[in-house]
């Protein structure tokens, strides 16, 4: 009989999970995955299946560790270094405290971070303004990746729970 009311709840907090995962530096699909996952074990893998619990995780993490591997990736794509890439995400680190303004700060230090590394590596400021545009281009993608994988996962738990039903 609660089934069905704690069943809505369930979709509802994940529908608010995937509008929340399009913020910047909220992991949406790590939301998304744990709200799937905890109905799941408190159902007894009924409605939502081990096998979709599995796939659901596969997808978190590569969500959860898009940020990191992405920017990377961008930016040896444009030349950049690993130095860049770590330069990159000290500098998004120290932003976030120097400039408390949610997201802002944390993305003007990974630019910075980035840039500097890279224009003290390559004493090119063309060469480093690439790999600062990689920072925020990477940024970006990341979005629309991590927004992307929240909506497998709720697709995957919405398919499991509309199948089992």
């Amino acid at each position: 009989m609660l089934e069905t009311p704690i069943l809505v709840f369930v979709i509802i907090l994940m529908i608010i999970a995937l509008f929340v995962s399009l913020i910047p530096f909220i992991p949406g699909p790590a939301l998304l995955w744990a709200i799937a996952v905890i109905y799941a074990v408190l159902d007894d893998f009924e409605r939502v299946p081990i096998i979709a619990v599995i796939f659901m995780t596969m997808f978190m993490i590569i969500g959860a560790t898009s940020e990191f591997w992405l920017r990377y990736i961008g930016m040896k794509g444009r030349g950049g270094s690993c130095w860049g890439f770590l330069g990159s995400f000290i500098g998004g680190i120290i932003g976030t405290i120097v400039i408390p303004i949610p997201i802002l700060g944390t993305l003007l230090g990974a630019i910075l971070g980035a840039l500097i590394i890279e224009f003290m590596r390559l004493g090119e400021i063309m060469d480093a303004l690439k790999s600062g545009r990689a920072v925020l281009e990477m940024y970006l993608v990341n979005i629309v990746i991590e927004f992307a994988l929240s909506l497998m996962i709720f697709s995957i738990f919405l398919f499991s729970v509309w199948v089992t039903n």
